[in-house]
């Protein structure tokens, strides 16, 4: 990572690893992480039609995933995508080489290709940013 000039930055995580991840590397503030939370759940609650299929009873996953200390899915990692029209790249704690997972803006063929990437490092049951320093 470090030859790619990027860093993990630990959190404490308490089921909002990935959320204090997020504002690390979006918000550039991993306190705000709670807001991160709002922002992910707002935008679920705006937009169902684009979720529902993911998740039936979107509006009581809402009210769940609205609670501090709840661990986020691939969903809200949709959402980040789709709301900085970024793609978010899941890197694995054995080989950080090539993202375990990539997550692509929904409306990605609709647009020129996206250049922004939020990239996370993660394991079994824990979430760090990957920062790149220089960019920040």
């Amino acid at each position: 990572m470090h030859s790619r000039q990027l860093t993990p930055v630990d959190n404490t995580g308490d089921g909002n690893c990935v959320f204090i991840s997020l504002a690390q590397i979006v918000l550039k503030n991993p306190s705000q992480f709670e807001f991160m939370r709002y922002i992910i759940v707002n935008w679920l609650r705006n937009f169902p039609q684009k979720y529902k299929s993911r998740k039936p009873n979107l509006s009581t996953y809402c009210n769940t995933m609205i609670i501090s200390g709840k661990p986020a899915s691939t969903l809200e990692l949709q959402v980040i995508a789709d709301i900085f029209f970024a793609v978010v790249e899941c890197y694995s704690t054995q080989d950080f080489n090539v993202p375990v997972h990539v997550i692509q803006p929904l409306r990605l063929g609709q647009m020129d290709g996206c250049k922004s990437r939020i990239r996370l490092w993660v394991s079994v049951a824990h979430c760090m940013a990957l920062v790149d320093w220089n960019q920040e």
